[in-house]
């Protein structure tokens, strides 16, 4: 599969259990580069493991992962860590296979920066992105904000980016930048070649920007810049603003059960997600994605497919009903009949599309396994912590999650690096040892105390 992402891959002898010190300090790795570089765990002793680590070791994949023909002179072979395992120094490390794609641009280039992207848009202005910085501001400096930009231009290859300073923009008299400048940058504005009425009333073209107003995540800013970039997976939903706010993902509680989401509809898919997990709202981010892509098909005539999801850290009997092996996971269920088909391959926007439309146009080839009655939604139980409690950190990783495809690829590719698993939640597990002897010790006193 061709990969929008550079990976960071730690391997362990027998998974992420098998190296608990590195397997915590890999949580902060994944913090700290969350939307810049994907991170995920492997067992080194995995048939898609890379060799030359000698016990826990960190492997960049610069490239993703790629085709046979698209690897040349090598560039996609895994990069060997050789530093200290230090959260910043590992951090430095990988983002620097992030490709430069940005320009950098100061009050005096930033006409010729405009002019250079209208003139590539044939007519049209090329997708382009401004992100104003301020070095003054801790945060919004350029090199904080640098990483995440180079990493949205790799996702979204159609666009520019340019990158400027907050004083250098104040500096454009033609220009009013104010309003958005209240706030601490980083500023990200999209420019945008729309019809204007000029003052002597004659339509003509003219420059209109339009905002990121949300917070500076990566998943979120990558929701935004999908609606105008026409080389993203998004390019068969346009920019109408109506299907990103129809597009919906229902979650399925007490109050709203499978066949209540589902709305009626003849197949709906559920995606068992884990809400501990450190990745859930990038998983939250990709299922909305699939939402746009099954709207824009429903907008030109398909059928109706309901996204919904449900959590399967407080719905376990769903998991073990589905059969699931791994989350987070997609299935596609027919309410009437109960027939169910199930993810094969990554939680990618790309596979759980290809899932949904294949289960629309062949259900009796897709949804090939049947359950009766699905279990009963539960109320999620509060989680009580007691503070003697002493916790096991060997569990800090979790569920299995396979590098996946994008959108387009071959469904030969899914398996290419089967065994690589994504962290999934840091979830901290109580050790019960010794309490059942407390509690024995504690009825011997009371049936003592009631003797005499």
């Amino acid at each position: 599969m061709g990969s929008d992402h550079v990976w960071l891959v730690l391997t362990c002898e027998g998974g992420p259990s098998g190296c608990p010190e590195e397997a915590a300090m890999w949580e902060s790795v994944s913090k700290t580069l969350r939307g810049i570089v994907w991170c995920a765990t492997l067992d080194s002793a995995a048939k898609s493991a890379p060799a030359g680590g000698k016990g826990p070791s960190i492997f960049a994949y610069p490239h993703g992962k790629a085709k046979k023909q698209d690897i040349v002179d090598g560039k996609t072979e895994p990069k060997l860590y050789k530093h200290d395992m230090k959260v910043s120094e590992i951090a430095d490390w990988s983002t620097d296979f992030l490709p430069k794609r940005e320009e950098g641009v100061d009050a005096s280039s930033f006409e010729t920066f405009v002019q250079k992207q209208a003139a590539a848009g044939s007519g049209q202005m090329a997708p382009t992105a401004v992100v104003f910085v301020d070095d003054t501001v801790e945060g919004g400096k350029e090199e904080d904000t640098v990483p995440m930009i180079r990493s949205l231009a790799y996702q979204h290859k159609g666009m520019t980016f340019g990158v400027m300073q907050v004083d250098e923009a104040k500096q454009m008299k033609n220009m009013d930048f104010g309003p958005l400048f209240k706030r601490d940058p980083p500023h990200l504005l999209l420019m945008v070649l729309a019809p204007q009425q000029g003052a002597d009333g004659k339509e003509g073209m003219g420059l209109n920007f339009q905002p990121f107003m949300g917070k500076w995540e990566a998943d979120k800013i990558g929701k935004f810049l999908a609606m105008h970039d026409k080389e993203n997976t998004f390019d068969d939903i346009g920019t109408d603003p109506d299907l990103y706010g129809n597009a919906e993902v229902t979650k399925i509680t007490v109050e709203t059960p499978p066949k209540v989401a589902c709305d009626g509809a003849r197949i709906c898919a559920i995606a068992l997600l884990d809400t501990y997990d450190s990745f859930h709202a990038d998983q939250m981010a990709i299922l909305e994605s699939v939402a746009l892509h099954n709207g824009a098909k429903v907008a030109k005539g398909a059928e109706t497919v309901p996204i919904t999801w449900i959590d399967s850290a407080n719905q376990p009997d769903f998991v073990q009903a589905f059969g699931i092996a791994s989350l987070p996971t997609v299935v596609v269920w027919s309410p009437e009949t109960g027939d169910y088909g199930q993810l094969l391959g990554s939680y990618e926007a790309g596979t759980i599309n290809r899932l949904v439309d294949k289960a629309a146009r062949f259900t009796k080839r897709t949804l090939t396994m049947n359950l009766a009655q699905l279990p009963e939604v539960v109320q999620p139980a509060e989680a009580v912590v007691e503070e003697e409690d002493d916790f096991d950190l060997s569990e800090l990783m979790g569920d299995v999650m396979d590098a996946g495809d994008d959108l387009g690829d071959d469904d030969d590719d899914d398996d290419d690096m089967a065994g690589m698993s994504e962290r999934g939640p840091a979830r901290l597990k109580k050790k019960k040892k010794g309490k059942k002897g407390k509690k024995d010790k504690k009825k011997k006193k009371d049936k003592k105390k009631k003797g005499k």
